[in-house]
């Protein structure tokens, strides 16, 4: 698969939350020593940049006043993202391509929704998907104990299954569109093996530079196999199959 190597890459993790996004973008973002920019729709929705129609009625942990205030202080005082929204009068995302540029000819982008990617393509970025999924059994288990511990409403088991599947079956429309890769969490310790991104164009002698304002607190990078699913139940794998025409 040849490639255009005078393009910026934007490879852009899409998956859900505690589908091991956080680790997967910051291992892209080393190996190829470029920019993690860390979950970019989140930031610029938490500073009013980017319109997300329900986020304040939502009820997420990041919807709080507080945790938003506390948060869009953070982001403020960064040194990256103060540089790019100081240029803000340019569209966010234009502003955000011509400061990662400065650092390399890659960036990593962990938003997990996939509402930037046609942004990306609009501003002329090769962008690569790399959709991160974990087996529902023990993604069900970590939201719940995510939403318990950051005092969210409980959510049944039912309407969890029922996002699990939106959620995954939505990304399957970029197999067919754009460079696209499946990483599954019980398999993050493959990634070497699996995530195979020699097509794609090096990072700039710079070196790797996280900017990741959203992404797990105190994130070492290094791979924790007592955080990761090892084994999978049979109605895990039908739902693999069923999401991804994946075994």
């Amino acid at each position: 698969m040849s490639k255009n190597a005078s393009k910026f890459t934007v490879y852009y993790v899409v998956g859900q939350p505690r589908s091991g996004s956080t680790f997967v973008g910051d291992w892209i973002a080393r190996d190829r020593r470029i920019l993690n920019a860390g979950e970019v729709w989140q930031t610029f929705r938490s500073l009013g940049f980017v319109s997300d129609v329900g986020f304040e009625k939502s009820g997420g942990r990041w919807a709080r006043p507080e945790e938003r205030g506390r948060k869009n202080a953070e982001i403020r005082s960064d040194s990256f993202w103060s540089l790019v929204i100081s240029e803000i009068d340019l569209a966010p995302y234009e502003s955000l391509i011509r400061q990662a540029k400065i650092i390399g000819n890659g960036m990593v982008d962990c938003s997990k929704t996939d509402k930037g990617i046609e942004r990306y393509l609009a501003l002329g970025c090769e962008v690569v998907v790399i959709h991160t999924q974990r087996s529902f059994s023990t993604w069900a288990t970590s939201m719940q104990g995510y939403n318990q511990r950051h005092q969210l409403p409980y959510v049944s088991r039912w309407r969890l299954l029922l996002a699990y599947l939106r959620v995954n079956l939505r990304h399957r429309r970029w197999t067919t569109k754009l460079p696209y890769f499946h990483v599954k969490q019980e398999r993050l310790d493959n990634l070497d093996s699996d995530l195979d991104l020699g097509f794609a164009p090096r990072g700039a002698e710079q070196g790797y530079v996280r900017a990741e304002m959203f992404g797990t607190p105190n994130f070492t990078g290094s791979f924790d196999a007592r955080r990761a699913t090892s084994k999978t139940a049979p109605g895990d794998r039908l739902l693999y199959k069923m999401t991804l025409a994946s075994s």
